[in-house]
């Protein structure tokens, strides 16, 4: 009996480690916020999966640095992108606000967050620091690449924000809001760069 018991002590200790991610130190690790540079009447291009063609047509430039907040590649569309992330920015790369924080993605493009006890920071500025990304790799070594990511990376991203239109009128629209919170606040990132910071 003791032996089970420890065996369960073991794996419920494998499962939080592996769920919480990479930890830091306190403090802000990103203080810089998204750049969004709007484009007007963006030439749109063909992108092509073995089994369907999409039209994706740019909305704005997009640089970011920021802290994998979650990762679901449980509803990344393997037709168009492999994997949806959340990403924070400001004190929402810290790791102390963090701890004070349970987020989660489900399979409908949105994020959650909920706090453990009273807010650690104001809800607005939660809203304003983090959002759910749809990523879309330009090239198959950019895809690999991105499939490293995991739950509490530094990452560094460049593309597009696109829309993205399909066979038997698929359309699906990017924000280009700052806001990362609320319907329709997914971006869809075309990545053509991408690099790990830590």
């Amino acid at each position: 009996m003791k032996k089970l018991a420890t065996i369960a002590i073991i794996l419920l200790a494998v499962w939080w480690l592996w769920s919480s991610g990479k930890r830091h130190a306190p403090g802000v690790l990103v203080s810089a916020t998204p750049k969004i540079e709007l484009i007007d009447r963006g030439e749109p291009w063909k992108f092509e999966t073995k089994s369907r063609k999409f039209e994706i047509v740019p909305r704005a430039k997009y640089v970011l640095e920021a802290r994998v907040l979650s990762v679901n590649t449980d509803y990344g569309d393997t037709q168009i992108g492999p994997l949806d992330v959340t990403v924070g920015w400001g004190r929402m790369s810290d790791q102390s606000v963090l701890d004070r924080m349970q987020i989660w993605q489900d399979n409908t493009r949105h994020w959650y967050v909920q706090p453990r006890g009273d807010w650690p920071i104001p809800y607005d500025e939660v809203a304003l620091s983090a959002v759910n990304t749809h990523v879309i790799p330009a090239t198959p070594a950019l895809e690999k690449e991105l499939s490293s990511i995991g739950k509490g990376d530094v990452i560094a991203l460049e593309g597009y924000l696109v829309n993205v239109n399909g066979e038997n009128n698929f359309h699906w629209n990017t924000s280009v809001d700052p806001s990362g919170f609320g319907e329709h606040s997914c971006k869809i990132i075309w990545v053509e760069k991408f690099r790990t910071l830590r």
